[in-house]
Order: structure tokens, then sequence, then C-alpha cells
């Protein structure tokens, strides 16, 4: 398949906006006389912190907290001012860290927010976040452990687009859908579980997955997309279930050393049968 990057180019032209601080409480008591000020002031801030409201935290308020109790229990914390946001979604990741902690509020981990970022090689993601958007990790060649925590429920198109040092990746059963071409080029991508809430192993999936030797597919998949395994050359054995009905062009193609187990009588047998597909029954 021939690949085109148009979203590479198009990151160069983005632009990132940045939350600023909260203006500190300010006080309307005046000292009335030059001697009174000192008492002025501190009957000001004892009015101001009476009256304040409680407000939501944002995800630089939350990491600036995260940071500095990390710091003096001397544990990981990554730099606030290396991450630039619009509202709760983090837009540009600015720093040079190896192992990044994202920022505890942060609920979408924007396009291309990661993009080229090959020093980095571990990512921690909190608990807040729900999705992990188009490009958000493309080409971050050094990253070999992501940690996906259950309140994702979407990963999107060209998420992990050639990080070529990821070998394993854990997704937890709350993502519900996974876009195309999400792990295309992950070369040294060995192992992969696809989670019981996915149904569609979209387009171009794992193409050019060419460690790829283990993979699980859940038994309610009903649809694998076009070139979804394409160039998997190191998979041997692909058992696909009995209910899977639609099967894209290509789907295996310069798969090699593969052969596909399927069910008698069933769609895949015949898929197999008319696309040349080697084929096992069960």
């Amino acid at each position: 398949m021939k690949k085109t990057w148009k979203a590479i180019a198009l990151a160069g032209l983005m632009s990132f906006g940045t939350v600023g601080c909260e203006p500190e409480p300010t006080s309307n008591t005046e000292a009335k006389t030059e001697g009174n000020t000192a008492v002025a002031a501190t009957e000001a801030t004892k009015q101001g912190e009476t009256k304040s409201e409680p407000t939501k935290e944002s995800p630089t308020t939350k990491a600036s907290q995260t940071q500095a109790t990390k710091e003096t229990e001397g544990g990981l914390a990554g730099n606030i001012e290396d991450f630039e946001f619009s509202n709760t979604e983090l837009t540009r990741y600015k720093g040079e860290d190896e192992t990044v902690v994202i920022p505890d509020g942060v609920t979408d981990i924007g396009s291309f927010a990661f993009i080229r970022k090959s020093k980095v090689t571990s990512v921690i993601i909190p608990n807040s976040v729900t999705a992990i958007s188009s490009s958000a990790f493309q080409e971050c060649s050094s990253l070999d452990n992501v940690v996906i925590p259950d309140s994702v429920t979407k990963i999107n198109h060209e998420a992990f687009t050639w990080c070529t040092s990821l070998k394993t990746i854990v997704i937890p059963d709350s993502v519900k859908e996974i876009g195309s071409e999400a792990f295309f080029g992950c070369t040294a991508l060995t192992s992969f579980k696809i989670p019981n809430s996915i149904t569609c192993i979209e387009k171009g999936l794992f193409y050019g997955c060419s460690a790829l030797n283990e993979i699980e597919i859940p038994a309610n998949v009903t649809k694998i997309g076009e070139e979804a395994f394409s160039g998997c050359i190191a998979l041997t054995g692909l058992e696909l279930p009995a209910g899977v009905a639609e099967i894209g062009k290509d789907a295996f193609a310069g798969c090699s050393n593969l052969t596909v187990i399927v069910t008698a009588g069933s769609y895949a047998e015949q898929y197999c049968k008319d696309n040349g597909v080697k084929y096992t029954t069960k």
C-alpha cells in the first residue's frame, strides 16, 4: 500500500494555545491611615480567604501540585512548562524527557501532540484521559512502553503509527474503537490482544508490523478491514471468529508464513478459498 503522510506536513502548520495562570484574589479593603496599612492588608487577606469560591482545577493546576508532591517524594514528574493545552486537551508536548507523565485532568491527547518526539521512551497516561487523537504519538521512534488506563474509550486513526520501538501495548476493554492504521509500521510490535469491546478491525491496523507473531481476536469481531494484517511476515497462525462476516481486500497480503484458522463452512473459509489465503478449519 502506498503510504502518504499529509498529516505530517500539516503538523508544522498547527498553532497551539496555552492555559494561563488564574489571577490571585484581590481585596476591596483600603487602609485609612498609613499606620493601619499592615492591619488592613491582613484583614483583606482573611476576607479573601473566607469569600473565595472553590474552582475546578485545570490540568495545569493539578500537574503543578502533582509535580511538587512527586519531587518531594523523589519520584518522576514532568515540567508543566513542557505542555500546551486547550481547555482539557493536551495539544503539544515540548519537552525532551524519556519518561513523560501526562498531567492529571487532561481528557484528550490531541492530534500530533507528541509527533516525532524521538527521545520519549515511556508515557504514563492519567485516568482522566478518555481519547487519544489521530497521530498523537506518530513517529515516536523510541517509544517502547505505554500504559493506557481503562478510562480511555477511543484510540484514533494513526495514533501510534511508525512507533518503531513499540514492542507491546495493553489496550483495556474500555476502548470501544481503534482507528485505521493506528499501529501502521510498528515494526517492533510482537504481540497484541484486541480488547473484547472491539467488533471491527479497521483498515491497515497492523500494516507492516513485521515482527508481530501473536495476536488474539475476540469472538465478537465481525469485520476485518482491507490490508489489516498486510505485511505481517512473522505471523504464522491467526484464528478468526466464526461470526466474521466481512473481510476487506488484501487483509492478509504479504503474510507469507500465515495459516488462518477458520470455522468450517464460514464466511472466513470462503474468503480464504477465493483469495488464495492458506487456511485450516476447526
